[in-house]
């Protein structure tokens, strides 16, 4: 799992995170989320990788200090335990449960949108910046569209299965068949191309053990396709781009 800051899924999950952070830091400390300044910087490491950092800053020009607490290591797993779904009345609970959780797709103005950071609104979603807080509470943490978390359902499910969920609902309109189901992960050959897409977490890479093992066995049954890797994020922002790859 990689939020690569070259991508346009690892930069809306940095965007995602940052703005996660702001409005979970402003309801920790019942301030407006204008007191803060969000966002992610890319690094090149020593081995030529790129990698990304979110980043708080007090907006006031000497600093209110609000950042400096929260970065307290006590108070940081604070603030990241509200990505946490079985956290009473933590961001997660609120975006992933009842209406919010069925209504949002993407991200709106009750969970990351603001008129603050309009120019992002494309990128973020909170699906995504819920699983960069898990991943940086716990890096072992599993990431997939399946595996509920905590006592609660996973949020991507309503996304990707069922026949009115959106993924689906929109490969059938752009010609993909009914799903096959592989290691766990769902498989859409379309009708009259050569192309196969498994649908897998927007933060996998192409050598995650279980898109690779779906990956074999796609490509043994449908011999002479070509095989690649869908995502929600990118099936419901842009659909059209799933056919003009290639």
């Amino acid at each position: 799992m990689f939020a690569d800051p070259r991508t346009v899924v690892g930069r809306a999950a940095w965007y995602s995170f940052a703005f996660f952070l702001r409005s979970s830091a402003a309801g920790l400390m019942d301030v407006d989320t204008q007191e803060f300044n969000a966002g992610f910087r890319p690094t090149r490491q020593p081995d030529g990788s790129v990698v990304g950092h979110a980043f708080l800053s007090d907006t006031l020009q000497n600093g209110a200090g609000y950042c400096w607490w929260l970065g307290q290591p006590d108070h940081l797993e604070e603030l990241l335990l509200q990505g946490d779904i079985g956290n009473k009345d933590a961001s997660a609970e609120r975006w992933a449960l009842g209406l919010h959780g069925a209504e949002c797709d993407t991200s709106c103005n009750r969970c990351l949108r603001d008129f603050y950071n309009l120019s992002y609104h494309g990128l973020l979603d909170w699906r995504l910046a819920i699983d960069m807080a898990r991943l940086a509470l716990d890096p072992d943490a599993i990431l997939d569209l399946v595996t509920p978390w905590g006592t609660h359902g996973n949020p991507w499910q309503s996304l990707c299965r069922g026949i009115n969920a959106p993924v689906p609902v929109i490969l059938k309109n752009l010609e993909y068949g009914e799903a096959v189901e592989l290691d766990g992960l769902l498989v859409h050959k379309h009708k009259m191309l050569n192309r196969v897409g498994i649908v897998r977490h927007p933060l996998w890479t192409d050598d995650h053990p279980v898109y690779s093992a779906a990956r074999l066995q796609a490509e043994e049954i449908f011999k002479g396709c070509n095989v690649e890797a869908l995502n929600p994020f990118e099936v419901i922002r842009h659909p059209a781009g799933v056919l003009s790859r290639g």
